[in-house]
């Protein structure tokens, strides 16, 4: 997962060069009008009530109180088949689910299909128009999106972002979002004459996403080590306890530890504004000594 958060924050030229690198496998851009696929299976659970999910699933196993106006239902914990579906808190309606694993709601498009076999379902356009709230916009998706997270379309105007392995582009997670949560994300360049309309944002319980949010990162991880038949990590308090202790550091001053952009960020993440970023990752290669000790 480290792979598919750290690639879509590369800087461009780095994109580049990194693109350069991966001729096997690679695709190169295209414009055509897009054709969405058939609607089915999990896509068509985006927008139904979340009385439906209860019915054929049941109750999830756990619950997540998300940013951005979602409550994510948690089901088949402890396992390589998670799944999540994201509910949207006013429209009680799936506004968004994460697959990892074999399910039974899946179809032709799943976890596990080969790249030629992804090319032979469906064609990765580099090009997405749609209409949001009465206007048009468009995304732009370079290289290192189509082969590293393309996007899909289908019928029902649902999205799904199919995450690849680096080498053997393998799908290894699918993501189906709806408009509203695929702008939310900002995984793509998105070409736009006017600015996006403004999005009512409730308030985020912070108490209960400090509690949930590392469980929910560490169901996701040994997610993918038990595909790989490795062990799963158990739950550190004293690591978690750590992390939010420099989280707070940040917090309190953020232009003390943090370049001018990512404590702007920052402010706005803490302000319960996700419209433009959803988070700020740090990697060592980039800290200063001070940030680093």
């Amino acid at each position: 997962f480290s792979t598919a958060l750290r690639d879509q924050h590369l800087t461009n030229s780095a994109r580049f060069t990194k693109s350069k690198q991966q001729n096997d496998n690679n695709i190169k851009l295209t414009t055509p009008k897009v054709k969405a696929l058939k609607t089915s299976k999990t896509a068509s659970y985006i927008g139904k009530s979340s009385t439906e999910v209860l019915l054929d699933f049941g109750q999830p196993s756990a619950t997540v109180g998300g940013a951005s106006n979602i409550d994510w239902w948690l089901y088949n914990l402890n396992s390589q088949n998670y799944l999540k579906f994201g509910i949207d808190q006013y429209t009680k309606k799936v506004a968004a689910i994460f697959v990892i694993g074999s399910s039974p709601i899946q179809g032709k498009l799943k976890v596990g299909l080969t790249f030629k076999k992804l090319l032979r379902l469906t064609t990765l356009y580099a090009n997405f128009k749609f209409n949001y709230r009465e206007q048009a916009f468009q995304y732009e998706l370079s290289e290192t999106d189509l082969n590293q997270h393309p996007l899909i379309s289908f019928k029902n105007g649902s999205y799904a972002v199919a995450y690849l392995k680096p080498k053997t582009k393998e799908v290894y997670a699918l993501e189906y979002l709806n408009t509203d949560t695929l702008l939310k994300k900002n995984l793509y360049h998105l070409v736009a004459p006017v600015p996006l309309p403004a999005q009512y944002q409730g308030e985020v319980d912070w108490s209960q996403l400090q509690q949930m949010v590392p469980e929910d990162l560490l169901q996701l991880i040994n997610a993918k080590r038990l595909q790989q038949n490795r062990t799963i990590i158990s739950f550190d308090q004293n690591l978690t306890e750590t992390a939010s202790t420099v989280a707070n550091k940040l917090a309190h001053n953020p232009q003390k530890w943090l370049k001018a952009k990512q404590a702007r960020h920052l402010k706005n993440i803490l302000s319960d504004n996700f419209n433009q970023r959803t988070g700020i990752f740090l990697r060592q290669s980039n800290l200063t000594k001070k940030q680093r000790k």
